[in-house]
């Protein structure tokens, strides 16, 4: 296992900031990433168990800054290659009536994730970390926990059918 494939045990725990910073770096590096399917399992993974143990603050507006967003055109262009684009997902858990069933895609899911990280990376440095801390609660809630939700399950089922594949 890479060092880049290192788990965090007890004598060595990574802020949300430090894993949002190295998913970020990996979306722009269009670099491959060896075991890229485990490594974005346990990186997503991880950006879901941190970003929920942030305090919640009380406040809900997370400001304004001067980000300016990398068009989104232009950062999928650059992104890695990735092992599968669609999937499929329920439209809404809850609507058991409905059921819907609806295309996602995993590079849409990983931009827009990249996209609030680095924005929350962004605040961070450029005016305080507790902005940050609320911007990136504030967008898990609102917008990537969705992304980020529907991509691991899609990962699951991609690594779960592969292991039977190779049998």
């Amino acid at each position: 296992m890479g060092d880049d494939m290192q788990v965090t045990g007890n004598s060595m725990k990574r802020t949300f900031k430090d894993v949002a910073h190295e998913f970020c770096r990996w979306a722009e590096s269009a670099e491959p990433k060896a075991d890229l399917e485990r490594w974005l399992v346990i990186t997503l993974s991880e950006l879901i168990h941190l970003v929920v143990k942030i305090n919640d603050d009380g406040k809900d507006d997370a400001g304004t800054h001067e980000f300016r967003k990398r068009d989104y055109k232009e950062v999928r262009g650059s992104f890695p290659h990735l092992p599968f684009h669609w999937y499929f997902e329920s439209a809404d858990c809850f609507e058991l009536e409905k059921n819907e069933v609806l295309p996602g895609e995993l590079l849409d899911d990983l931009i827009d994730i990249y996209q609030d990280l680095s924005h929350g990376l962004y605040i961070h440095e450029h005016t305080a970390p507790s902005e940050a801390e609320r911007f990136w609660r504030q967008a898990y809630r609102i917008h990537w926990g969705e992304h980020a939700t529907s991509a691991l399950r899609a990962l699951y089922y991609y690594e779960r059918d592969s292991v039977y594949r190779e049998r």
